[in-house]
């Protein structure tokens, strides 16, 4: 099941930069960047998972004026950054946090974060749903 959502990119650019000698072409691009937004999607790790190991969470991102993103971070997991531009991301997000998150029917919303380079911030979330395992067959 693939979970999608838009993204709003509600903060305005602080135009900071952490290399100074881009710190110029930084303001500039974050001054006209202002009212765009990042759209986010979770492909993998969504929908059912066994409850029995950790989980990765798979998506992709895309910022609709090219602008650096820095970091996405998925329930207080550094995504890894597998593409160019977080255009492909993962992140593992240990079973003992989701358990602990889960209500009686196994259900957990996951938190994604992003931050681009210009500090706006989007969030969303996935939904997911711990499963018992099947049972290995008794052996004989």
């Amino acid at each position: 099941m693939h979970l999608a959502f838009f993204l709003a990119a509600l903060c305005s650019c602080s135009g900071d930069a952490d290399d100074p000698k881009n710190e110029l072409e930084t303001r500039v691009a974050c001054k006209g960047a202002a009212a765009t937004a990042m759209t986010i999607e979770v492909t993998a790790g969504d929908g059912e998972q066994p409850s029995d190991h950790d989980v990765t969470i798979r998506g992709t991102a895309r910022h609709d004026s090219r602008i650096t993103i820095r970091q996405i971070v998925v329930q207080g997991v550094i995504a890894t950054n597998d593409g160019f531009n977080y255009s492909t991301w993962s992140a593992v997000l240990p079973i003992a946090t989701l358990l602990s998150m889960a209500d009686a029917g196994g259900k957990v919303q996951v938190g994604v974060h992003a931050t681009d380079a210009c500090n706006q911030v989007s969030d969303g979330t996935a939904d997911l749903r711990l499963v018992k395992p099947p049972e290995a067959p008794a052996a004989e």
